[in-house]
């Protein structure tokens, strides 16, 4: 019977030591899994934090895009014909208004970055202030550094003598750029 109970025991000690490998090798696969599974949790989170930010960068490329599109009408392209068209149009904004309008000179700044010129608008003070106000009003934004206006006697066709005004104006458009 002793040998009996011997062989027990060791079946016993033999089962307890498999069962305590097979345990242990059980709690380290699980934290293995979990650490894992909190690697791929980070990962993940991880992943939704740049998923987020390149939705954002996203969102803010269509500001831009759109805040861009909306300076174009403000943008200038320096060319020959556009430097004709912009002549062009300031002649038809003293003519709209009843005001003589005289271009007097264009420059392109040397890095194509500015435009600057004088012109002068002469006829009756509505006249001139209304070409005036129109030029504000232009596409282009137009920075006036310098505006004169002067007051002098003039004749008309039927001889008759009126108050004639006659306003200098410095400009530069900014925002130029070329084709």
């Amino acid at each position: 019977m002793q040998k009996r109970t011997y062989i027990t025991l060791a079946i016993s000690i033999v089962l307890a030591l498999v069962l305590g490998i097979a345990v242990w090798y059980g709690v380290s696969a699980i934290i293995t899994l979990k650490n894992e599974s909190d690697v791929s949790r980070g990962e993940f989170q991880s992943w939704i934090r740049k998923s987020k930010q390149v939705l954002s960068l996203r969102k803010t490329l269509d500001r831009a895009a759109a805040v861009d599109a909306s300076l174009q009408e403000f943008s200038f392209t320096v060319t020959d014909e556009n430097q004709i068209q912009l002549i062009s149009d300031l002649e038809r904004i003293g003519k709209v208004t009843g005001a003589k309008a005289e271009v007097r000179d264009l420059e392109v700044a040397p890095d194509s970055t500015s435009l600057s010129g004088s012109l002068t608008f002469t006829g009756e003070w509505g006249n001139v202030y209304h070409a005036l106000a129109a030029l504000e009003a232009y596409p282009v934004k137009f920075y006036l550094s310098d505006v004169s206006i002067n007051e002098y006697q003039g004749t008309t066709a039927s001889a008759t003598t009126k108050t004639i005004y006659r306003a200098n104006v410095r400009f530069t458009i900014l925002h130029t750029h070329k084709p």
